[in-house]
C-alpha cells in the first residue's frame, strides 16, 4: 500500500527535488565565483526538469556573462517558448540579441514587453520605455519614436540618469 501512495509522488516530486538541489548548488558556486561550475550545475537541473523556464532563463543569464550568446540564446528562447507570458524571458533574450547585434530583434522584444506589461503590469512604464528607446538607438531604428518615449518616461519619472543617458545616446 505505501508503494502504491508513495511510488507516484516520487514519480512526479523526486526529479523536481533533484533540480532544486541542482540549482541550490548551481546557486552557491555562482556566489563563489565559478560561473562554469555553475552552468554545469543548473544544466544538471534542467536535466532533471527540463520544463521549467527559470533554469532556462538563469543559464542564459550566466552564459551572457560568460560571454556564450549562442548559447544563451537557445536558452532564452526555450524561456520565451516555456513561460509565452513571462517579461523576465524576452528581458533576457533582448538582452542577448543586443550582445548578437541583432537589435531590431531585441527592439521586437521591447515591443513585446510593452504590450504584456500593459496588459499584466509588473514593470514601471518609464522603464519600459527606455528599454525600448535604447534598444531603438542601438539599432539606428525608429529614432523618432525613440526620442518620444525617452520624453515620455522623462514627464513620468522626472530627470532620472538613465533617461537622460538615453536620450543623450538617442540625439547621438
Amino acid at each position: 500500500v505505501v508503494v502504491l501512495v508513495v511510488g507516484p509522488l516520487l514519480y512526479v516530486y523526486l526529479p523536481r527535488e533533484i533540480a532544486r538541489w541542482h540549482m541550490a548548488a548551481s546557486i552557491e558556486q555562482r556566489l563563489n565565483g565559478d560561473l562554469d561550475a555553475a552552468i554545469r550545475s543548473i544544466t544538471r537541473a534542467i536535466d532533471r526538469f527540463p520544463e521549467n523556464e527559470e533554469l532556462y532563463r538563469q543559464r542564459a543569464e550566466w552564459r551572457v556573462e560568460n560571454k556564450q550568446f549562442p548559447q544563451a540564446l537557445q536558452d532564452a528562447e526555450r524561456a520565451v517558448r516555456l513561460a509565452p507570458q513571462s517579461i523576465e524571458g524576452y528581458l533576457v533574450r533582448s538582452q542577448v540579441y543586443q550582445h548578437l547585434g541583432r537589435h531590431a530583434e531585441a527592439v521586437a522584444d521591447w515591443n513585446t514587453l510593452v504590450d504584456l506589461a500593459a496588459f499584466r503590469g509588473g514593470l514601471d512604464r518609464a522603464v519600459l520605455l527606455n528599454g525600448r528607446a535604447y534598444a531603438r538607438a542601438l539599432a539606428g531604428l525608429e529614432l523618432d519614436e525613440a526620442l518620444s518615449e525617452i520624453e515620455q518616461a522623462l514627464q513620468s519619472a522626472g530627470q532620472d540618469a538613465a533617461l537622460l543617458d538615453t536620450r543623450g545616446f538617442i540625439h547621438f
